[in-house]
């Protein structure tokens, strides 16, 4: 995992927002000898958008301006990264030293409604990116920063705006569940969903991993209506009427349980 050590304080609350540029002075260091594998170096970047790996990324969104910190990481997918050169061994130790310079201040809930879907938008191609590269876990951060962003649009004034918002919104959801059925988190991939149903009841991707949830979940029956709903509107989907009869074959046998049970 991560260990993150604050050095020095940073100034005053505010922390960077996803996508903004920042600027790091950054060195990496093997734990266990000292020697330096990353000169000292300034880096500026948009955060949390994949250029760095994720000791350096994800760790800068959780600092204040001047903050500095040590981020001890022992898991080698988070600390690999191409454009530093480092590609610690499995089992071995890297410690980054980071100290946050500057970054741009961002009140998404300040700007504009078209400049905070826009940049709502930028965060789900980051996702998407992410995914292709199979950091699930980081993709699903974008996702879901996606989805709490735009999560109250009721009083957007922007009507075209305000749609665009909610399609934005509705794929990320969609996203976060793949995310999330990868994960293993079905109960959230189930609730992802279903924030989905509510929009656009015969959405076939959210009913029909709503039902990969729900299966996971052994909660049979309402997978199985998912399900029959996904062939109704597509008789041709072969991975749900696989799902449908496997499901149905559990159905059977909780019903040949209960038999047994009270026989």
């Amino acid at each position: 995992g991560m260990m993150k050590k604050t050095t020095r304080d940073g100034e005053g609350y505010d922390r960077p927002t996803e996508g903004v540029e920042l600027t790091l002075r950054l060195e990496v260091r093997d734990d266990a000898t000292g020697a330096v594998l990353v000169e000292e170096r300034e880096v500026s970047f948009e955060v949390a958008s994949g250029r760095f790996c994720a000791a350096v990324e994800e760790v800068a969104l959780l600092m204040r301006r001047g903050e500095a910190c040590e981020v001890r990481c022992t898991d080698a997918s988070a600390c690999h990264d191409s454009e530093l050169g480092l590609s610690p061994q499995a089992g071995s130790a890297v410690v980054f030293s980071l100290e946050l310079l500057e970054f741009k201040k961002m009140d998404l809930y300040a700007v504009e409604e078209a400049e905070r879907v826009a940049h709502c938008a930028a965060r789900k191609e980051a996702g998407s990116c992410f995914f292709k590269k199979g950091a699930v876990r980081l993709a699903l951060r974008r996702y879901q920063f996606v989805t709490r962003t735009l999560m109250y649009l009721d009083h957007w004034k922007d009507a075209k705006v305000k749609e665009e918002a909610v399609v934005l919104r509705r794929i990320c959801h969609l996203n976060a569940a793949a995310c999330l059925l990868k994960v293993g988190d079905w109960h959230e991939a189930d609730v992802a969903c279903s924030s989905v149903l509510r929009e656009e009841p015969s959405n076939i991707k959210a009913l029909f991993r709503r039902g990969q949830a729900l299966t996971e979940l052994g909660d049979y029956r309402e997978a199985e209506q998912s399900l029959r709903q996904v062939l109704e509107a597509d008789r041709d989907n072969k991975e749900a009427a696989r799902l449908l009869l496997k499901v149905r074959q559990s159905v059977k046998s909780e019903v040949e349980q209960q038999k047994e049970m009270f026989s």
